[in-house]
């Protein structure tokens, strides 16, 4: 029993130590593999390296392969990977790596033959980010059209409105001076020729008007079928119960209450997500061309693409119109509303998009919002404190005021 015990060990510590030796001829091939995969993005970049360099890397790479490899050739090696890692900086074996096609079923080594080729994962980052970005722009532009026509609707409808109004004004005034005063047949044929007139614009512009409310209900009953939140009050039989004006009314306000929703909310998380997109569009090839892509940049776009959506629908809240008025919501939206006074006068859409494209300028924004303040504390908290004399010429100034 002994014996067996002291042999188990013995097995054990072979075994041990010859996995030691795989891990560290393993470590030192994946290394030489880096090596020769920097030497080959520093030939691609054109950054010089000296020919014992590039020879040390060769030579430890054909030891490895025959085994023959002395402790002189491993430790020179390290020093002319530090050299090389040191002179093709920023670009690094991370970066390499997601550039570099290499073979699909290649596994750490140096020895293996090429036969698949693998898809980098930069390549497929611009893939993928391309197709978001079209879908993206496929989805802003679709419901930016919709909002245009509900909002177009309700503009005709509010003109049409408002000229009928004007119209029956002039009508009721024609009527009154027909009765107040004494007129000969000329004038009485001319006021009727007017009064025949001033009706016929009125009942094309109700005719006009009723066209505008058929395709409000139209245009309703679209977004209305997405069942988003709740049933519409056209959804429920007893809709139909109700008095034309009624109906009018709720469709009209339904109308305004959707485009002020979609003015306030969803267009500028779509133009956040669009600047984001845009942003990553444009720093990418940058990236992958000057072999400074790596998985860290694979990550920091994914955050930026989340970043872009909450950034646009912050820069909403600074920026949003007076909530009393839907209709004057999806008017403002076309207005010109300052936010600094360095970027002169931008849209709330395209701050959103900005703000999208660069975070930091968000962070800019608050900083500066929140610096004004501290600012003007600060030089209250600077200034000498009130006198006694001051305090008692303002409290007299006080009690005067009160008295009258």
């Amino acid at each position: 029993m002994r014996f067996s015990g002291q042999f188990y060990r013995y097995l054990k510590e072979i075994w041990a130590e010859d996995n030691s030796q795989k891990a560290d001829t393993l470590a030192l091939e994946n290394s030489i593999e880096n090596a020769l995969l920097l030497i080959m993005a520093a030939s691609e970049t054109a950054v010089s390296l000296e020919k014992g360099t590039i020879n040390c890397v060769v030579e430890i790479r054909h030891a490895l392969k025959n085994g023959t490899i002395t402790t002189e050739q491993e430790t020179e090696f390290w020093i002319a990977y530090q050299v090389i890692t040191e002179a093709v900086y920023p670009i690094t074996i991370d970066t390499v790596r997601a550039t570099y096609e290499r073979d699909k079923d290649q596994k750490p080594g140096l020895f293996l033959l090429s036969r698949r080729k693998y898809i980098p994962l930069s390549r497929r980052c611009a893939s993928n980010y391309k197709l978001i970005s079209i879908l993206t722009l496929s989805l802003l532009i679709g419901i930016q059209i919709y909002w245009y026509i509900g909002w177009s609707i309700m503009e005709d409808i509010e003109i049409q409105t408002q000229t009928i109004e004007e119209l029956e004004k002039e009508l009721t005034a024609i009527n009154l001076q027909e009765s107040s005063t004494k007129i000969n047949d000329a004038t009485k044929n001319i006021q009727h020729a007017q009064i025949e007139e001033l009706v016929d614009q009125i009942r094309e512009h109700r005719e006009w008007k009723n066209a505008a409310f058929h395709h409000l209900t139209n245009w309703n009953k679209t977004w209305s079928s997405l069942d988003l939140i709740t049933l519409q009050p056209w959804q429920e039989d007893a809709f139909e119960t109700y008095s034309l004006a009624v109906r009018r009314h709720i469709e009209f306000v339904a109308a305004g209450n959707f485009l002020a929703a979609i003015v306030g909310y969803v267009l500028p998380i779509l133009y956040g997500m669009i600047g984001a997109c845009f942003f990553i569009l444009r720093q990418l090839p940058r990236e992958i061309e000057e072999r400074t892509f790596s998985i860290n940049s694979y990550i920091g776009y994914n955050l930026r693409m989340a970043q872009g959506p909450l950034a646009g629908i912050l820069v909403s809240y600074f920026f949003s119109a007076d909530q009393s008025n839907t209709l004057q919501i999806a008017r403002n939206s076309s207005e010109l509303l300052s936010l600094d006074p360095s970027l002169g006068s931008l849209s709330s859409l395209a701050i959103a998009f900005l703000a999208g494209y660069s975070v930091e300028f968000i962070f800019r924004f608050l900083d500066k919002a929140l610096n004004n303040p501290s600012r003007d504390s600060l030089s209250d908290a600077n200034s000498p404190p009130p006198t006694p004399a001051s305090q008692a010429s303002v409290s007299r100034k006080k009690s005067e005021k009160n008295i009258e």
